[in-house]
């Protein structure tokens, strides 16, 4: 489908507006042809994502319905995987702010499909299933994020449960290029995309973040976010492909600073034990871990400064 070739080509040059009309078109060749059921496997597998990619770095809703291939809706994780990620899940969702927009039963449906992913990168897959069963993941976890976030749009400020979604969606978005056979699909777009996200994150971080977080969840949860951004603004602004000021960044590695002493974090393992609480993957996260630890610089109890308020733009001491 040439107006498929032509969405990614626009996605690849920044070229939104465009995208978005060769997205549309193909939207109504997708109807026209019954749906995306009616598509061999390659060409579902790139217009879901062009349209998913386009929806990630706009931040907007998929213009797609739905549509994971009836063939491959019932492929599973291996059973190890599966028990892990139920176990895991649940000790996320006990740490986790919730709310009306995401309640403990959602939460666990995420984070459970989130820790099946990360847990699968660390495994040997030996069946054609588990690989069918990753893509469906990362497919439904972004399809249903980028709803997420795009309600989230309609208010300025940035709650606590709208954190967590971002924070999720960056790390599903990080796992993407481990996934060497769907590398071709997105490094076009990964740092667009995440530096979109980043700033959305951004305008959460507030004087009384931590004060605010603790009176309803565990800063555990905060520390996951806020390495998921930090990482992520460090991998944007190493890239010198998107603009991103300096200040966003230093916000974000100040606050995970702040968090970290909180929690009496002085040591790498400490840290990413408690990373290891929520989907952390050591092939897609460890190297970013250890990154992250150093531009930190607690091993040597390093002073801790304020954050940048998103609103005033001054340096705030906590």
């Amino acid at each position: 489908m040439l107006v498929a070739i032509q969405v990614n080509l626009a996605l690849g040059d920044k070229e939104y507006d465009a995208a978005k009309t060769h997205m549309r078109c193909v939207t109504d060749l997708v109807n026209k042809a019954g749906g995306l059921q009616s598509f061999g496997y390659t060409q579902w597998r790139h217009t879901i994502w062009n349209d998913l990619k386009l929806a990630s770095a706009l931040l907007e809703r998929p213009m797609l319905e739905y549509g994971l291939r009836l063939e491959s809706a019932h492929a599973t994780f291996p059973p190890e995987v599966n028990s892990e990620a139920h176990r895991l899940s649940l000790e996320t969702v006990r740490m986790i702010p919730t709310s009306e927009t995401l309640t403990s039963e959602m939460a666990y449906d995420l984070f459970n499909r989130q820790h099946q992913l990360c847990l699968s990168f660390d495994t040997t897959l030996t069946e054609e299933a588990h690989f069918l069963a990753v893509e469906n993941a990362f497919y439904s976890i972004v399809y249903n994020l980028c709803n997420s976030i795009a309600d989230s749009q309609t208010h300025t400020e940035c709650s606590d449960t709208d954190m967590l979604i971002l924070g999720a969606q960056l790390s599903t978005w990080m796992c993407m290029p481990s996934l060497v056979n769907m590398r071709a699909l997105f490094n076009t777009v990964i740092n667009t995309i995440q530096s979109k996200l980043v700033y959305r994150l951004w305008n959460g971080l507030k004087p009384d973040l931590i004060l605010q977080w603790e009176a309803t969840a565990k800063l555990d949860s905060l520390l996951w976010i806020l390495f998921q951004a930090s990482t992520a603004a460090i991998n944007v602004c190493s890239s010198g492909e998107t603009w991103m000021p300096s200040y966003m960044l230093d916000s974000f590695l100040t606050t995970t600073r702040q968090v970290a002493v909180r929690l009496q974090i002085h040591s790498l393992a400490n840290f990413e034990r408690t990373l290891r609480k929520f989907p952390f993957s050591e092939n897609v996260f460890g190297d970013d871990c250890k990154m992250l630890w150093s531009h930190l610089g607690l091993d040597d109890g390093a002073a801790i400064d304020g954050i940048v308020s998103p609103g005033s733009m001054i340096m705030e001491q906590m």
